[in-house]
Order: structure tokens, then sequence, then C-alpha cells
């Protein structure tokens, strides 16, 4: 059995929020603990930081548990080059590597430096988007655009603008910060239950990183990432439990069968960028571009991700003779996955009987949580009717 490292220490120290702007000549860091008064870093054209504000710099990131969002991929990178003596205008060279090319951090052959307690909030929180758009939708008071373009050169009563503009950003960190608690405290329970810091990650993250460490406890070894073969070319497998009565079904169901797919790599690889640089690692083969099934009055078209109805909008309504129900089938996708028999290769049989604990356990959860809430709603009955009478 593997010991897994001790848990990260997230209660240990107080929260403080942080931030940074860059442009061609200026370059700031704000810092502010939760309910306190925000400590500003500040570099002007050609300046950098001295030593004691090094380890000023150094000291705060050491004595607090600090919340960012992107802080991983953007803030802590800017900031271990600014603690090793990079200019303003250095860090604008950077800024642009980082969100122009779309250089990873770790290409980037900066040392190793993370602040010692961090939660990065971005994969926390639901879906894709900016912090603006989620600040947003949780309808914080005050929502701002940065005030100049990135590559503005500003002056003095400018800089005080962008002091202000990135102090509102540190209003919203710590709103949002505050909504997803919830999915935080959860993450640090499972963090100290597996031996794992799992604060900045997505729900996917979450579950990945706790299937492969429960693995590698069942194997007694460390399990690593595969090479993936680019170019490689399957068939897709399909499960025995898979048939299908009507002809146009079968009809589909056959196509897929003799369809070659291929695994291409992303665009990324070749120095792409945009919105597509996650891509389509897997497209749809040519001969199913296109293809449509139609199930009762409901036609949906064929996709790598699964069936697309095609309507464009629809109201169903409820009435006399027609009942509108939401069937809910528990674990539909993990039981797809387990029935089907395929196993991941880093990860072999282990994954099967790993994941099939984690689905019984979650479906006792769901059961055991309902259970739960119909007992407390008969409870709340019984003392409305004593109080009534």
């Amino acid at each position: 059995m593997i010991a897994p490292p001790p848990p990260p220490a997230a209660a240990s120290r107080p929260v403080a929020f942080y931030d940074t702007e860059c442009f061609p000549n200026y370059w700031l860091l704000k810092f502010r603990p939760r309910g306190g008064q925000a400590y500003g870093f500040r570099l002007r054209a050609g300046q950098s930081f001295s030593d004691a504000e090094v380890a000023r710099m150094r000291l705060l990131f050491e004595a607090y548990t600090v919340v960012s969002f992107n802080g991983n991929y953007y803030d802590v990178p800017m900031i271990t080059s600014a603690l090793m003596g990079y200019t303003a205008e250095q860090l604008k060279w950077l800024n642009d590597r980082i969100i122009v090319d779309k250089v990873k951090p770790w290409e980037l052959g900066l040392p190793e430096w993370s602040p010692a307690d961090h939660v990065d909030i971005m994969e926390v929180i639901p879906g894709a988007g900016s912090q603006k758009l989620f600040a947003g939708r949780i309808h914080y008071k005050t929502m701002r655009d940065l005030p100049y373009e990135p590559d503005h050169y500003l002056s003095e009563p400018e800089i005080v603008e962008v002091d202000t503009y990135c102090e509102n950003d540190l209003g919203q960190l710590e709103a949002l910060y505050d909504a997803v608690a919830p999915q935080i405290r959860m993450r640090e329970a499972l963090s100290k239950r597996y031996g794992l810091d799992l604060r900045s990650k997505s729900d996917a993250q979450v579950a990945e990183a706790v299937l492969k460490r429960r693995c590698e406890q069942a194997i007694g070894q460390r399990i690593f990432k595969p090479n993936i073969d680019w170019g490689l070319k399957f068939r897709f497998k399909v499960p025995e439990f898979i048939a299908y009565q009507s002809p146009q079904l079968q009809h589909a169901l056959e196509m897929v069968r003799a369809s070659v797919f291929t695994i291409n790599p992303p665009k990324s690889m070749y120095g792409g960028g945009g919105d597509d640089v996650k891509g389509k690692c897997v497209p749809l083969p040519p001969q199913l571009e296109g293809l449509t099934v139609t199930i009762g009055q409901t036609t949906y078209k064929l996709g790598i991700g699964g069936l697309h109805s095609q309507e464009k909008s629809v109201a169903f309504i409820s009435d006399e003779n027609y009942q509108i129900r939401m069937p809910d089938v528990a674990s539909y996708y993990p039981a797809l996955i387990i029935n089907s028999g395929e196993v991941p290769a880093a990860l072999g049989a282990a994954f099967a009987e790993e994941y099939s604990q984690i689905r019984a356990a979650r479906i006792l959860a769901k059961h055991t949580a309902k259970d739960v809430k119909l007992k407390l709603a008969e409870l709340k009955k019984e003392l409305d009717a004593r109080e009534c009478s």
C-alpha cells in the first residue's frame, strides 16, 4: 500500500485574496486579508522589487491561505517572476507569452514557487467563463471592465484608476469564494481522506484524482499517464448490451460499428491558438456526418458527444391527456462504463473494482439523503400539527 502524503493545512491560516494587473509601464499585486486593508506592491517602468519587498511578499504568501481566480495558470508565474527581479517591462513580456502566445506555466522555464496554501477557484466554479461573468451570475454589486487596453502606457492618474479597478476585482473574488464555500468544504474533506489537495480542481478533476489515488492504493504502486499514440485508428467496440429493434437504429448502429475513428493531436501541439486549442481530438468520421435518427417524434443528430435533438425551440405542456415526467436513472453513465467492461490502460483491472465501489457508495448516499429529507419533512409536519393543537 502507498502511504498518502499529509493533507493540506486548510484551516491553520487566515484567508486572503490576491490579484495582479499588468501594463507596459506598470505592474500591480494587490493582497487583501479577509476583513482587512489591501497591501499593494507596485512596479513602474524600469523598476524591480527590493530584497525587503520580496521578503514581505513571500511572508504574506506564507502566512495566509490565499485565494485567486486563475492564479495557477497566470498570477503565480507572474508573481514568481516578480520575486526573481523582473521589471515591469519584463513582466509585460511574460504576460504576453502567457495570454497572447498561450504558453503553459510549466513551459516558461521559471523556478518552482507557489503560495504555501493556495485555492484557485476558477475550476471549482461550474462551467467556463471569466471572473466577471461569474460575478454577474451571483449579482455582485459592482461590475467594472479593465479601464485601459492591456498595451496602454498608463499615466499616474490612470494608475490610480487601475488600482481601484483591481480592488473591485478582489471584492468579486471574495464574493465568489463565499458562493462556492460548500464545494470548497467538500473538497477539503476529500483532500483529508485521500491525502491530496483537491481544493482547486473541478468536479471532473476531483473524480480523476480520487480514482487514480484509489487505484494506486489498490495495486501498491504509482500510476503514470501513458504516452498517447497520436494518429491511432480504431473501431468502436459495441457492448453486447446495446441492441435495437427498429431498422433505422439498427442501420445507424452498424454504421458506427463499421466506422474508423482517429485520435488527432490538439492544435496547441503545433503552436496553434484560439478557442479551438482544446480541439476535437476524436473527430466524427465523414460517413457519420449528418447522420440522424428519429425516436418517437424527435429527430436526433449523431455526434461524438452523443445525440443532439434538432428542434430550435419546443414547449411541452401537461393537460388532461399528457403528463410531463422526468425519470431519474441512477448513475446512468457510470453503469454504462462498468457494463462495457472497458478499462483505461494506465489503471488496469483495478479501475473496474474501484469505480464500482465509488458508484455503489454514491447510490447509497443519494438514497440515504432522500430518506433523511423524507423523515425531516414528516417531523416538520408533526411539529406543525402539535403547534396548531
